[in-house]
């Protein structure tokens, strides 16, 4: 079984440098074509993954000229069961989200607001079905401040411990390796070690986590370097259910 997590970026393909921030930073609002989406494709029908979770991923708007990430993905690749958790709304501006695309069937879905002022973040969980298995599946993308980021973490900490496993926590935790303790210290869950995954044209800093429960026996991990289609590298780990 393989798994993935792509910070989509809203496929504005920020993958060169930071002065694209500046060059590109219009895409944040204004109508934009994604060729970033023909490379996530490319890429998910290249690696034949059974699940991937994404985050700053977007429903159709404004923003994308109509166009749904999410659903676009899932008519293009195996991953024919999805479902889009939205995050960040402005009316029909902006549809922004996290999002769990999967080949084996999705039974229940759901979210939870995290804890912190600004912007909302948010715990999101799918139940899929793998040959009538479970995996307790769960993404998240949390808050960039440091103290906001502290209470969300230890959230999901107090949410975890009370999961059925088997099970699987992954998303852009927006800090380091070393705080990411809190996690494994008070759960189940292992965490994955992934190479830098940010900024995708010179990696230094891993933002982007997987945790596991033991059942899952991981063979393979993998930061995907040559993959730059966001300001985020994409992570996954191959594994057998046990």
């Amino acid at each position: 079984m393989k798994i993935l997590f792509i910070n989509f970026q809203s496929g504005m393909h920020m993958s060169c440098g930071y002065m694209q921030y500046i060059t590109s930073g219009w895409k944040y609002i204004f109508p934009h074509n994604s060729d970033a989406l023909d490379k996530a494709i490319g890429f998910i029908n290249k690696e034949q993954p059974d699940i991937v979770a994404f985050a700053e991923i977007d429903d159709c708007s404004w923003r994308t000229k109509q166009c749904n990430h999410v659903q676009t993905l899932a008519m293009k690749t195996h991953l024919k069961y999805f479902h889009f958790f939205p995050t960040r709304v402005s009316g029909k501006w902006i549809v922004q989200g996290n999002a769990i695309l999967s080949r084996h069937p999705i039974v229940e879905t759901g979210q939870v607001q995290l804890p912190g002022r600004g912007e909302k973040r948010y715990l999101c969980n799918a139940n899929i079905d793998i040959n009538s298995t479970v995996l307790h599946f769960f993404t998240t993308h949390l808050s960039t401040t440091k103290k906001r980021n502290e209470k969300q973490r230890q959230f999901i900490a107090d949410t975890m411990k009370k999961i059925n496993t088997p099970a699987i926590l992954t998303g852009d935790f927006n800090i380091g390796a070393q705080e990411m303790k809190i996690i494994q210290n008070q759960t189940h869950l292992t965490d994955v070690k992934f190479d830098a995954t940010f900024p995708s044209w010179k990696p230094k800093i891993i933002l982007d986590h997987m945790f596991v429960s033991e059942e899952l026996d991981i063979q393979k991990i993998t930061t995907y370097t040559k993959e730059k289609f966001s300001d985020h590298l994409p992570i996954g780990i191959s594994c057998n259910m046990l």
